[in-house]
């Protein structure tokens, strides 16, 4: 459970992250 929850939460990161360096101009 607590790996498959850190996995989750880490994914979120991930997008989270994502969605900034998509809103950042080059």
């Amino acid at each position: 459970v607590l790996l498959g929850r850190s996995q989750k939460h880490r994914d979120k990161i991930i997008c989270f992250l994502l969605l900034i360096i998509a809103k950042v101009p080059e």
